[in-house]
């Protein structure tokens, strides 16, 4: 039946989105038009560099290796010095048009000017080459929310090496590595893209771990994949490839691994703690021992270009890797209003799934002087607290589901030279971050080695997680809600907790069928009891209660959800008194409590779950035990489980009888 009103409203839906589709590629094309009117060349054309004579670019790239100097890095022509990022879809053509007419000045006084633009990414970028004593100018007059303008801040890793000394990987022992490992490894389908100054692709802990593009043939000069990066097998080293224009080799093995000679090994160590192989008789284990690692290079001869980062997003999303790993971030504070990658970085998570995860920095014991002597007097934020914390130094500050990792020692406590969080809440997470063991033995420290830390977690999340879709909203809310608690505020007191995030979301995600709830079980050291949880309040607790008061011991078994035939409610009390939970399948058992026990001895809090009779075959047996000791009951999952406490436990549990039983471990 034709439904006049409903037409009417079809008609204005395809009006607004007529108008939102043409008002976009208006702004789009009107920047594009400006840029060509501008005669503006693209920053890495790939289309005109395919093109190029091929005898003559073999004869450049020969003479091109031997000039390679560290006077040759000095040459700021090659390095924009000025950043605008226009988000081709908000920005006014008005501003645009006034912003081009500037720029043109800037260009008639032989300024250079590039710009960078791709399908994958929202914004437009704009570089201007030896224009310093522009950016006031620039930043007085054009600075909005659509049209962002940044000095190309230089980038440091955020790195505190230690003597040669090889001691127990705390680091995983405190994230509950080992025990994660029981629950499963993953595939091997899950890349971790490492944005740093290179990675080792030969490296013992490393070398078969690294990703490979299946459409690209190492060695023979070519781009096989057309997308103007010849030989990139492993990855790229980008300063090179668009800095320096050397296309032949910016790709191979000898230039995307640290240069040893101007640098620190770093990117190396990083993917180390990320993925290094494990049980290959060397020192160390990785998070994610089946993650790959792509090589991600932005540095050339020790210097980090922070404008390249558009070229690695898109290459990311390319490539489809799912984790960005960046252990480095500008060495001065910078505020909002020149967070040129927002748009960007939000398009990188939220649009295409990629988490990107960041070393939230090392400056918590920067003092007012260290902070104006590396970055200048007329530098705002090095006079106050915005000097020590993370939100005036990582990317993409208001970001939604981007995550900024602080460091923590061995108590569970800020590292002091961690950044910290000041009134903007951009921690979303610590982790292990001194004295991190590596290969060759050593051990290491810095929230750059805090950040893979996580991008592992990560890696091993979507592993055992795949192929499923998980949006990056669920993968950040998983990782803040399965963290454990700490006491430091300043950090979020959120702690990484693998097993935590790992056990519960695989319950989750890739639960038995719907028709089943995860049991979640708690020791107290304060209470000497054990606690008992599903669902949400599990997670809540894990987050919500430091380990001394509610300590996770993992999930225990899997009860259903609801009633199916031959199964029976199970009933949940509370003690204020003990603080435990009591759990009865007896009706009359569950009535005789409640009508002969105060609610401050057992509070009855309704069904919490249901199981099968303890007598039913083939199933999972839940055994009860009770302490006169605590005033408490245990449940024992399984017969191993019971006969352990019996034979070893006996003077504080008594055996009492079998609960009811499940389907599942």
């Amino acid at each position: 039946m034709f439904n006049f009103k409903n037409f009417i409203l079809l008609i204005i839906l395809n009006f607004f989105f007529f108008f939102y589709i043409k008002k976009t590629f208006a702004t789009k094309d009107f920047v594009f038009s400006k840029i060509k009117e501008l005669k503006i060349d693209k920053r890495f054309d790939q289309e005109k560099l395919m093109n190029k004579d091929e005898k003559i670019e073999r004869q450049k790239y020969q003479r091109e290796v031997k000039k390679q100097s560290f006077e040759d890095l000095q040459n700021q022509e090659i390095i924009p010095d000025v950043i605008i990022s226009i988000d081709s879809e908000k920005a006014k053509d008005d501003d645009i048009d006034k912003l081009f007419n500037k720029l043109k000045s800037f260009k008639d006084e032989g300024k250079k000017i590039n710009y960078f633009s791709t399908d994958n990414l929202k914004s437009i970028y704009i570089y201007l080459y030896n224009g310093k004593s522009k950016l006031k100018e620039l930043k007085e007059q054009f600075s909005s929310e659509t049209v962002r303008i940044s000095p190309n801040r230089k980038l440091v890793k955020q790195y505190t090496p230690n003597d040669p000394y090889y001691s127990s990987q705390w680091n995983l022992n405190n994230i509950n590595w080992s025990r994660t490992m029981d629950i499963g490894f993953g595939g091997n389908q899950i890349t971790i893209g490492i944005i740093d100054n290179g990675v080792d692709v030969d490296d013992l802990e490393l070398s078969s771990k690294i990703w490979q593009n299946p459409n690209e043939v190492y060695g023979d000069l070519n781009d096989n994949d057309n997308n103007g990066y010849r030989d990139d097998k492993y990855g790229c080293n980008f300063y090179m490839r668009i800095n320096k224009n050397f296309e032949y080799i910016s790709c191979q093995k000898e230039y995307i691994k640290e240069n040893l000679s101007f640098d620190l090994k770093h990117g190396t160590y990083v993917a180390q703690v990320a993925a290094a192989k494990i049980n290959n008789l060397l020192g160390i284990a990785g998070v994610c021992p089946t993650c790959k690692i792509a090589v991600l290079n932005i540095s050339y001869l020790g210097e980090m270009d922070f404008s390249l980062l558009p070229y690695v997003f898109n290459y990311a999303i390319d490539k489809d890797f799912k984790v960005l790993n960046l252990s480095a971030l500008s060495i001065c504070p910078f505020g909002l209003d020149e967070d040129v990658y927002s748009s960007d970085i939000n398009n990188l998570i939220n649009i295409h799934g990629i988490m990107l995860v960041q070393a939230a920095g090392n400056y918590g014991n920067r003092t007012q002087s260290e902070c104006i002597s590396s970055c200048g007097s007329s530098n705002s934020y090095c006079y106050s607290n915005s000097r020590n914390q993370a939100y005036y130094y990582v990317e993409g500050k208001n970001v939604s589901n981007k995550i900024n990792v602080a460091s923590i020692n061995f108590n569970n406590q800020r590292s002091s030279f961690s950044n910290y969080d000041g009134s903007y809440s951009v921690i979303t997470v610590s982790a292990p971050g001194e004295y991190i063991p590596v290969y060759p033995y050593r051990t290491v420290s810095g929230t750059s080695f805090s950040a893979p830390m996580v991008s592992g977690a990560l890696g091993l999340y979507l592993s055992l997680n795949f192929p499923m879709s998980v949006n990056a909203g669920k993968i950040y809310n998983d990782l803040i809600h399965l963290s454990s608690y700490i006491s430091d505020a300043s950090i979020s007191r959120k702690k990484l907790d693998l097993f935590a995030l790992i056990s519960q979301t695989k319950a989750e995600n890739l639960n038995y069928g719907t028709s089943y709830i995860a049991v979640s079980r708690f020791w107290s050291d304060s209470y000497k009891g054990h606690l008992y949880s599903t669902g949400e309040e599990a997670k809540s607790i894990i987050r919500d209660y430091p380990p001394n008061i509610w300590r996770y011991e993992g999930i225990v078994y899997h009860a259903l959800k609801g009633s199916v035939p031959n199964s029976f409610p199970v009933y949940r009390f509370w003690s204020d008194t003990y603080k435990s939970h009591f759990y009865t399948q007896d009706e009359g058992e569950k009535n005789y409590v409640i009508n002969n026990y105060p609610i401050n001895i057992w509070r009855y809090e309704g069904i919490s779950f249901y199981a099968y009779l303890s007598n039913n075959e083939g199933k999972l047996k839940i055994y009860r035990f009770w302490s006169d000791v605590y005033k408490k009951h245990f449940y024992a999952a399984g017969e191993e489980e019971r006969d352990y406490v019996i034979n070893n436990l006996n003077h504080v549990w008594k055996y009492e009888h079998p609960a009811w039983s499940v389907d599942l471990r």
